[in-house]
């Protein structure tokens, strides 16, 4: 877990491991309405919260790699949402084990 910023942007970091899966989040602080730096940072954890926590009872249904999926880390360091739609169908079958 982690927060960072850089040049007025903000976000969370959460990397974390389901089984032999690896996945990512980074979730962006959007500034407030009030301009309060506090409650823009407490709004974006508690999205990232309550994102995470659905996608954990999805992933009680149907599995981590199908809930989590935009959150995948690829062997480039690359997470599966920053694949443009071309790369999708060259990386995921190696990704993908046989039977998944």
């Amino acid at each position: 877990e982690g927060f960072g910023s850089v040049e007025g942007k903000a976000a969370y970091m959460m990397a974390f491991k389901i089984g032999n899966d690896s996945f990512k989040v980074v979730w962006p602080v959007l500034p407030s309405r009030t301009g309060k730096p506090s409650a823009a940072k407490v709004q974006a954890a508690t999205l990232l919260y309550h994102d995470i926590k659905a996608k954990a009872m999805t992933a009680s249904v149907l599995g981590a790699s199908v809930a989590f999926f935009s959150y995948m880390m690829l062997p480039d360091g690359r997470v599966a949402s920053e694949l443009a739609r071309p790369e999708l169908s060259d990386v995921f079958p190696l990704q993908l084990g046989a039977g998944d």
